[in-house]
């Protein structure tokens, strides 16, 4: 039985406590008005309307404030069901993911750039669903992207290239530098944003607003908020582009 489940159970049975109660409150109650009826006795009745509806708001109060005792993770059966590793907010464009090698990847499908060696560790490329209907058939596979699986390789699922593209109409290829975990270097990162589809990637730095050449206050400053540079704007300060051969 999982966590959640525990968590809802117990909440269930403070709930029916409180009902209970009023219902036994209710049936007391009521009890008493027939005996008082049938034996004639003219007397006044301590649990008038106004003190059973102030009896009701004590119990719903009670009730809230039990209920808030319990963890924020608690979840009803129905959420807890969800168990997809994308969030509702982003699964109009993030469905689900897998990853495939690297090297098998590029073999499969010529991108027209060189292959970067790593030595002694592989490399696998991750592959982003936009909507169910482009994950793979398999039901096993559907799952898989959808939800992750848990193993010492993390949560995305390995596949083929095969089985990876199989209901993929396009595909769209974003090439990151490679980086060894602790190699110094810039700290990047990447916003996937779900928008009007765009094929231009926007730089972003922090970097200072050029008024002048001198270098030295043109530099990446980790103090700065993130502005937007050019893609060929390097973190010393100078913009390197070096024009292609046309003889």
């Amino acid at each position: 039985m999982s966590k959640n489940e525990i968590i809802h159970r117990i909440a269930l049975g403070i709930l029916l406590l409180f009902i209970c109660s009023i219902s036994f409150r209710l049936g007391y109650t009521n009890a008493i008005k027939e005996s008082q009826e049938r034996s004639d006795v003219k007397c006044l009745h301590s649990d008038s309307p106004d003190e059973m509806s102030r009896f009701r708001q004590d119990v719903h109060a009670r009730l809230k404030v039990e209920l808030g005792r319990l963890p924020r993770s608690f979840s009803s059966p129905s959420e807890s069901k969800d168990s997809s590793q994308f969030p509702r907010m982003m699964r109009n464009f993030a469905a689900g993911a897998l990853r495939v090698s690297r090297d098998d990847i590029l073999k499969e499908y010529d991108f027209g750039v060189p292959l970067k060696k790593v030595l002694d560790e592989d490399v696998d490329a991750m592959i982003l669903y936009n909507s169910q209907s482009s994950l793979p058939s398999d039901q096993k596979l559907r799952d898989a992207a959808a939800n992750g699986v848990k193993n010492d390789d993390g949560p995305i699922a390995k596949v083929t290239v095969s089985q990876a593209m199989e209901k993929c109409d396009t595909l769209n290829t974003v090439f990151l530098p490679l980086r060894a975990p602790h190699a110094p270097g810039l700290n990047e990162c990447y916003a996937l944003i779900g928008s009007f589809e765009s094929y231009h990637i926007n730089r972003w730095m922090r970097m200072p607003i050029f008024t002048d050449y001198n270098t030295k206050e043109r530099q990446l400053n980790k103090d700065l908020t993130l502005r937007h540079v050019g893609r060929i704007t390097l973190a010393k300060g100078v913009d390197d582009f070096t024009p292609p051969e046309l003889w």
